[in-house]
């Protein structure tokens, strides 16, 4: 009886087992470059930062007010170029502006006070000097009308002892003794005369001098307490220069309004509180928050890393090449700060303070096998930390 199946028979008596050697061949081969490739391989690392954004390369400079007081002026607005010293609000500051007029219209007062003293004292002195000059030259022609009258009363002695010794002899009259005898009296009386006014006018010329000086000294001290009030009045003057100023709010450097307070004139603002944020001119930077256990020891200056912002999609807009620069050595938050460097391919995108996005760092190259046996380490060492827990507890 022939069998139904002759066909199917004679295919498998046909097959040669080249073909099942042949699939047995490829799968070792394959095998062989699998596990070739897990122990020469390499596999690149990468540290990823989801807390990533673009900061200016100079920090950002808050603004606050440094008084309390209501709004007279505002330029505030986002996005402004604003120069280092430029005003961006001005408060009110009238009770100053009125107190410095007042301290302003005292000094200039003072001033004009201390001026005609200064004249008066110019005129004292002056005075002084020609009374100095009137008493010297009545005193010379004092002594000279002394001098004459000496010269005068000398002259009467000696006609005084010439009548006398006539008058002895019989040559002269007693009478005429007698009046030479009276006109030496007389010019003795003189000459005692001029020597006493002499003196009373020297005398006089220093009461006055005294006078004058003592007149001089009161007008000095007089100028210096108003010289001393014009300097107390210059220096509140000065402070409340600062105090004003105080009440305009100005830019710290040059740069563009980050941020801005919305303010109106009449708006309240309190002493301290920000009212702006500068963002410097300058580069850019990109800054990440990592995990303190992924981070330290292994990210380190130098490595490469790429940027992708939220706002440009790397689909579309591709990323940016960024190198780490500065990597901080202390915790904040649970979190470690790391700078990163832009390339100049960050040109192409419109970059600005501020944009959010997420960070690459290439860490490392190990073999597929090295993650393999980590991976494996992971694992197990996770039952033996919940049993170090378990024997803790108990």
């Amino acid at each position: 009886m022939a069998t139904p199946f002759s066909q199917t028979l004679r295919s498998l008596s046909g097959d040669s087992p080249r073909r099942a050697h042949a699939a047995w061949l490829a799968a070792l081969a394959l095998a062989a470059l699998w596990l070739a490739w897990l122990q020469f391989g390499s596999v690149t690392v990468y540290e990823i930062s989801t807390r990533a954004r673009l900061e200016a390369l100079d920090a950002p400079h808050p603004v606050a007010a440094r008084v309390a007081s209501t709004v007279l002026a505002t330029h505030l607005s986002i996005g402004r170029a604003v120069a280092a010293g430029d005003v961006l609000v001005e408060f009110d500051a009238a009770e100053e502006r009125f107190r410095l007029a007042e301290e302003e219209a005292r000094a200039d007062a003072l001033t004009r006070r201390v001026e005609a003293l200064r004249a008066e004292i110019a005129a004292h002195q002056e005075a002084k000097t020609q009374e100095i000059d009137a008493a010297r030259a009545a005193a010379e022609g004092g002594r000279s009308r002394i001098l004459e009258a000496e010269i005068a009363l000398q002259l009467a002695r000696d006609s005084e002892k010439r009548v006398a010794k006539l008058s002895a002899s019989g040559s002269a009259s007693a009478v005429e003794a007698s009046r030479t005898a009276a006109d030496a009296l007389r010019l003795a009386a003189v000459r005692d005369a001029l020597v006493a006014e002499t003196r009373r006018t020297e005398i006089a010329a220093r009461m006055r001098a005294a006078e004058r000086n003592a007149q001089i000294e009161g007008l000095l001290q007089s100028v210096a307490g108003f010289e001393g009030d014009i300097a107390a009045s210059r220096n509140a003057a000065r402070r409340l220069a600062v105090a004003i100023e105080a009440h305009r709010v100005r830019a710290p450097v040059s740069g563009r309004i980050g941020d801005a307070l919305p303010l109106s004139r009449g708006a309240y603002v309190a002493e301290g509180q920000r009212v702006a944020t500068v963002i410097p001119e300058g580069g850019l930077i990109a800054v990440g928050e990592f995990d303190p256990a992924a981070t330290v020891g292994r990210i380190r200056a130098g490595q490469s890393a790429v940027v992708r912002l939220d706002g440009f999609p790397w689909t579309r807009f591709g990323t940016v090449s960024a190198t780490v620069t500065r990597v901080a050595s202390e915790v904040r938050d649970g979190r470690v700060r790391v700078e990163f460097g832009l390339s100049s391919d960050a040109a192409r995108v419109g970059l600005q303070h501020g944009l959010p996005g997420s960070i690459e760092v290439v860490v490392e190259d190990v073999a597929p096998v090295a993650l393999v046996l980590r991976a494996v380490g992971l694992i197990l060492a996770e039952p033996v930390t919940v049993a170090h827990a378990v024997g803790d507890r108990s």
